[in-house]
């Protein structure tokens, strides 16, 4: 697996009077197997994962939390079979639904449940639209967080 890049800068746009909003893009993300198909145990798939940590304010602000993180995956190359997909959406704690809980824990960016099927293939990428969505009164200055990306198999 690698990624385009290290960092990812959020800016304001969408933001309301209750709710502040900022958006921005994961790197890309492509994950190569050059493995063959017979090299390949039978029914093994990969997937990959992501997940924050709380964002940390650079004057002392309370801390926002990973919940306030979602995601949008999206695929860019998924292969020609089909059998690669994106995640699903992962809201914020500021959503609502059954999938608002920012990315506090491990969320699917992508899989592959037939890892033979696919050898052929080789290469997949796949990002996603960031969203950072929080109170109107959030303490204003500069926040970083570390969002960790893991394949697995």
């Amino acid at each position: 697996m690698s990624i385009g890049g290290t960092t990812t800068t959020l800016t304001e746009d969408g933001s309301t009077s209750t709710v502040r909003q900022f958006k921005g893009s994961l790197p890309t993300v492509t994950v190569t197997d050059t493995r063959a198909a017979d090299e390949i145990p039978a029914g093994a798939g990969w997937y990959v994962l992501g997940s924050s940590t709380d964002f940390a304010g650079d004057s002392g602000q309370p801390a926002i939390s990973a919940s306030h993180l979602g995601w949008q995956p999206q695929l860019i190359d998924g292969g020609e079979s089909g059998l690669v997909a994106e995640g699903d959406q992962v809201g914020t704690v500021m959503d609502s639904g059954p999938h608002a809980v920012g990315l506090v824990d491990q969320e699917l960016l992508a899989l592959a449940p037939d890892s033979g099927a696919i050898a052929s293939e080789g290469q997949w990428t796949a990002t996603a639209d960031l969203f950072l969505r929080t109170s109107a009164t959030v303490a204003p200055g500069d926040y970083t967080a570390k969002l960790t990306i893991s394949l697995f198999e």
